[in-house]
């Protein structure tokens, strides 16, 4: 069994050896308090050809298809006033919490970050991923494994099995719908590349909920529940 000192020795070793590594898949590990090996911040780029990945998809003609997040100021408007957000694309921030038994026990963890995925809490940020559990966790795993296994989770939603029934309803039942409200999330929330008229439908929607006397977030929760129709939002923000 570990102790405290074990596992601190392996968080700091971890923590090195994925700032030393340069290709480590867009994901990135800090102390929340350099007194605190235990508190954690992770933090994930959103993958390609999803809606996480922000505004590369629906551009992705434009630019070299291998060098979408990294050239995306360049190719992606001709006006870069135009453009909003983060130029190498969406960012997601985890909180991570290491417990004195590691690795013999697995992290906590939770996104930071708000995000529209059956397998994670539009609420609460909490993550329904196997490898989290106990039952599924081994000793050999490691914080990078975990950060690039939510990452991997993103591409491959499991509806049957849901964080958000909410979420894993709409995904199975009105894909589209998803997929609109996943990338505007990544917008609004992960800070991914888009400009103003990406997302002019959905904030005219969300301000007409907003004058009747509602919160910004309230209002995007209710719309994003209702598939974008007004008039059941409405009914869901009001009723």
């Amino acid at each position: 069994m570990a102790s405290p000192k074990m596992a601190a020795g392996r968080v700091r070793r971890e923590i090195a050896d994925i700032k030393k590594d340069k290709q480590s898949s867009g994901v990135k590990i800090e102390l929340v308090d350099d007194a605190d090996l235990f508190k954690l911040r992770g933090q994930i780029n959103g993958p390609p050809d999803t809606p996480f990945e922000g505004a590369c998809g629906p551009h992705r003609a434009v630019r070299p298809p291998s060098r979408c997040a990294a050239s995306l100021a360049a190719h992606l408007l001709p006006d870069a006033a135009a453009q909003l957000g983060n130029p190498i694309g969406s960012i997601y921030d985890l909180d991570i919490e290491v417990p004195s038994s590691y690795p013999f026990s697995p992290p906590k963890v939770k996104f930071l970050t708000k995000i529209w995925h059956p397998n994670i809490s539009s609420v609460t940020g909490a993550i329904c991923l196997d490898i989290l559990t106990e039952k599924a966790w081994a000793a050999a795993m490691t914080l990078r494994t975990v950060l690039l296994s939510i990452q991997a989770m993103l591409t491959a939603a499991e509806p049957d099995d849901p964080q958000d029934a909410v979420v894993a309803r709409q995904y199975k039942d009105a894909r589209d719908s998803y997929n609109r409200t996943a990338r505007y999330w990544s917008r609004v929330y992960a800070n991914a590349p888009h400009t103003d008229a990406d997302v002019a439908a959905e904030e005219e929607l969300v301000q007409k909920l907003v004058d009747m006397g509602t919160s910004r977030d309230k209002a995007i929760v209710a719309l994003s529940s209702s598939d974008w129709t007004l008039e059941r939002a409405v009914e869901r923000a009001f009723g």
